[in-house]
């Protein structure tokens, strides 16, 4: 094959490669983001760009294509020649001018056109798989989100919940965010998005909790009454323990119970009307509630219990140390002594109060044993 025909069919091949490439950008769904979508920011500016060096490149490959079509048409090598040196007329924004009156800038050889096409096009197809990419991760976050919305208004609807405050608040966050985001994917962020999925989350979980307490709501009645019993037992208990105190006891002044079983067995039976009329929602607030509220009145109560008891135990012990300290004077002799006898009738009288004063009972007791280790040591150094 002769030079002018060799290099004739090496260009044609060139321009054919390149058609691959053109044909592939042109039905690309990145191009569709500058063309065909109303984009804003920092998406619009890429998308623009794109589209521009687009258009330059398919002016310049028609160009290309215009010439190697009348290379195809010739077999002659003399005539072959001419054509392969033509040069292409380029205006200042790079384009072709063969028609029109547009002010030349430079010329450019059909060879020195395919080398340069051949990169814009494989530059411009990374660059809108790029955007397309980028763009696309967005417009599926955003699917993502509505798909969302979606599946959880119809669920909230089959609850009686669709004009939920907080999920008419929730459609009203999502909109403004997600028309932001796919006017600009490139500029936007996934922070709002990624708050509003997890605030979706909660209201989705809160309505399949709804599901679940029509089915279980049985259990949980039974589970509350249970412990209401229990809580009326440990009142029970505790007001007698209380009350004990405060005949035995005036200072420090032991406090009395409050008791709350008789409200809480009311609010529980009013929540077995709730569950009758299957008003599932508000029954499950009146369950969580109560569970919380007798577990914590089962709490109040046992400490309480547990104060008044230590109270009297406190007593108890006193009045055995006093006997004990007793005991000690006798057997050293000295309990006989006018002190030891003041100290041990002081304590004495501070202990057998009904109601007694713990602290002063404890100072007293204090100064009995004080006394009687001074009255020994003083009978011991005689």
């Amino acid at each position: 094959m002769s030079g002018p025909q060799h290099r004739a069919s090496n260009l044609i091949a060139r321009c054919q490669r390149i058609a691959t490439t053109m044909y592939t950008l042109a039905d690309h769904p990145g191009m569709r983001w500058g063309s065909g979508r109303s984009v804003t920011g920092a998406t619009l500016n890429v998308a623009r760009d794109l589209q521009a060096r687009s258009d330059q490149t398919w002016a310049r490959f028609n160009e290309l294509r215009h010439w190697c079509d009348k290379l195809a048409e010739q077999s002659d090598p003399e005539a072959l020649q001419p054509l392969l040196a033509t040069r292409i007329t380029l205006d200042a924004a790079g384009l072709p001018i063969r028609y029109g009156n547009r002010p030349s800038v430079s010329t450019i050889g059909l060879e020195e056109l395919a080398d340069g096409l051949h990169e814009q096009t494989t530059a411009l197809l990374a660059d809108t798989q790029e955007l397309d990419t980028a763009c696309g991760k967005v417009a599926d976050q955003v699917a993502e989100v509505t798909s969302m919305l979606g599946a959880v208004e119809l669920s909230a609807a089959e609850h009686g919940m669709a004009e939920n405050h907080e999920l008419v608040r929730l459609r009203d966050r999502i909109r403004p965010v997600v028309n932001a985001m796919l006017n600009d994917p490139l500029g936007s962020t996934a922070d709002d998005l990624h708050a509003l999925r997890g605030d979706l989350a909660i209201f989705a979980d809160s309505i399949g909790r709804l599901e679940r307490i029509r089915i279980d709501h049985p259990e949980r009645l039974a589970e509350l009454r249970g412990l209401v019993a229990e809580l009326t037992e440990a009142e029970r208990t505790t007001t007698d323990t209380c009350a004990l105190a405060a005949t035995k006891i005036a200072n420090p002044v032991p406090r009395q119970l409050n008791p709350r079983a008789v409200a809480l067995t009311n609010r529980v039976n009013a929540a077995q009307d709730l569950a009758a009329s299957q008003n599932w929602h508000v029954l499950l607030q009146q369950l969580d509630q109560l569970k919380t509220e007798t577990d914590q009145a089962l709490r109040d109560s046992r400490d309480l219990a547990v104060t008044a008891q230590a109270l009297l135990d406190r007593r108890s012990e006193l009045r055995g140390r006093f006997a004990a300290y007793a005991r000690k004077a006798a057997r050293l002799g000295v309990i006989e002594t006018a002190e030891v006898e003041q100290a041990l009738g002081t304590a004495r009288h501070l202990l057998q109060l009904a109601p007694c004063d713990l602290p002063a009972a404890t100072r007293a007791l204090s100064t009995f044993q004080e006394t009687i280790t001074m009255a020994s040591t003083r009978e011991n150094s005689r």
